[in-house]
């Protein structure tokens, strides 16, 4: 939002016309000192701003250069008071970030070392820092996952758990963490297969699995532990639902997968959430 606002504070359009309309940003914005109280979208460290959009039941996002903050300050002590479920839901919101940026069509090398180190301090440091808010050294971890993954996402993009998160927070009110770790299982499932041996074996690594085959598992009871739904009930959306989830997802993000991702395929998804 800070990013966002001091952007249009520079121009003479409205928001709408820059989110909805891609209008281009043509001047610098006002600086941007970026100091975080939650470790989850690593927005400090990246230049992607999210708006809602009501009418569509959606979001839009966007990521000129001129958005990047001039400085970012992690600082741990800021964080301590954020409540266990915020914790928990922007933790996971980190973690979709470094596994999507794992699997996007645009990994690469720096990418995914950064990815698959967030990936290890979240599993490590998260479930500390919802146990204990005031757990100096797993909020300093949670920033840095949270940091690392945006400096991974910020130069891949993100993929299907996103693009299908977004009428879930804007339709059915689901916090972001969570509607983007509710398929971050079935979307792995999904690409598993497409990232070779070499990558998947450092996936599953990360995550602390046996096998990349027993990596799915791994993430879904993580995730699921930290809150994220378990079933599209648990949300309020009903087989006849679906249709429309699918629809009103975002075809940007379902699109930088390693190979496409078609309409049918995000159904299938959804149906196996049931």
């Amino acid at each position: 939002s800070a990013k966002a606002m001091a952007l249009i504070a520079a121009h003479d359009s409205p928001a709408v016309e820059y989110f909805e309309r891609r209008k281009v940003f043509s001047a610098p914005g006002l600086p941007v000192i970026a100091i975080p109280t939650t470790a989850g979208t690593g927005s400090e460290v990246n230049a992607f701003m999210v708006a809602t959009a009501p009418d569509r039941d959606s979001k839009i996002a966007c990521g000129p250069p001129q958005a990047f903050p001039k400085t970012a300050i992690l600082d741990p002590e800021l964080s301590i008071s954020l409540p266990k479920n915020q914790t928990a839901s922007t933790g996971l919101d980190a973690l979709s970030h470094a596994v999507e940026a794992y699997w996007t069509k645009n990994f690469q090398p720096v990418s995914d070392i950064n990815a698959l180190e967030s990936i290890r301090l979240i599993l490590r440091w998260l479930p500390a820092a919802v146990s204990d808010g005031a757990d100096i050294e797993a909020r300093s971890n949670m920033l840095l996952a949270s940091m690392l993954a945006s400096l991974a996402f910020g130069s891949t993009g993100t993929g299907g758990p996103h693009g299908v998160s977004y009428p879930l927070t804007v339709r059915w009110n689901l916090d972001h963490g969570l509607a983007v770790a509710f398929t971050l299982p079935e979307f792995l499932e999904r690409n598993l297969p497409l990232l070779g041996k070499q990558r998947a074996e450092r996936l599953s690594d990360a995550l602390g699995a046996d096998s990349p085959g027993e990596s799915i598992g791994v993430l879904r009871s993580f995730c699921e532990s930290m809150g994220a739904p378990r079933s599209l009930g648990d949300i309020g959306i009903g087989k006849s639902d679906i249709s429309s989830v699918v629809a009103l997802s975002s075809r940007i993000n379902l699109d930088n997968s390693p190979s496409p991702i078609t309409d049918k395929e995000v159904e299938n998804i959804l149906l196996k959430k049931l």
